[in-house]
C-alpha cells in the first residue's frame, strides 16, 4: 500500500495543476485530474475518513483538519488576506487555544 504521506503530495500536486489549467481556461483537462484525484481518494478511504491532523492558518490559529480534507486545506491556506479570510473548509475545526486542548486515542507521526 502506498504511504498517505506520498498521496497527499500528489493530491497537492494535483490540485495546484487543476486550479492553473482552469484559470487558463483549460476547463477539460482541469476536469480530467478532478477525476484523478476522486479515484485517489476513494483507493485510501479509510485514511481519509478516520485520521485527523493539527495546523495553523496564516495567523497562528489553531485547527483540528481531517486527512480527507488536506488538499482542500491547503489550498484555503493560500486564499485571502489577514482582513478579508474567507471562512475555512466545512469539517476543519478550530482550536479555542492551543493544540495542549485535543487528545489524541491513537496518535501516530505520518511521515
Amino acid at each position: 500500500m502506498k504511504s498517505s504521506s506520498g498521496l497527499f503530495d500528489q493530491l497537492l500536486v494535483l490540485t495546484c495543476v487543476a486550479g492553473h489549467l482552469r484559470r487558463s481556461g483549460e476547463t477539460a483537462s482541469a476536469d480530467a485530474i478532478t477525476q484523478v484525484q476522486e479515484e485517489l481518494y476513494k483507493g485510501f478511504a479509510g485514511v481519509f475518513n478516520s485520521r485527523f491532523y493539527l495546523d495553523q492558518d496564516g495567523d497562528c490559529h489553531w485547527f483540528i483538519v481531517p486527512v480527507r480534507l488536506k488538499v482542500e486545506w491547503e489550498a484555503w491556506l493560500e486564499t485571502g488576506e489577514e482582513e478579508d479570510w474567507p471562512e475555512p473548509p466545512d469539517g476543519c475545526t478550530p482550536i479555542g487555544g492551543a493544540p495542549s486542548l485535543v487528545t489524541f486515542a491513537d496518535p501516530r507521526e505520518e511521515g
